[in-house]
């Protein structure tokens, strides 16, 4: 194989094991975000199973928990 097309099989294996990288960082972080959702839902917050409920806070809410010096 000639210089050119070794070095695009070169790149193309590392842009393939980047993206097998960043497939495994996502589902980790999934699996946490999944392990959390059901710690929550077994706590009992958000209403119940962990439903979401009227008493959830909007992105509005959210601002209002702050301090008066952070809110934006």
């Amino acid at each position: 194989m000639d210089p050119e097309g070794e070095a695009l099989l070169l790149e193309a294996r590392e842009s393939v094991e980047a993206a097998r990288s960043y497939r495994r960082e996502l589902q980790q972080r999934l699996r946490g975000l999944q392990q959390a959702r059901k710690q929550v839902g077994h706590w009992g917050l958000g209403g119940e199973g962990g439903k979401s409920s009227e008493h959830d806070l909007s992105e509005t809410d959210a601002g209002s928990c702050l301090p008066q010096t952070e809110q934006v």
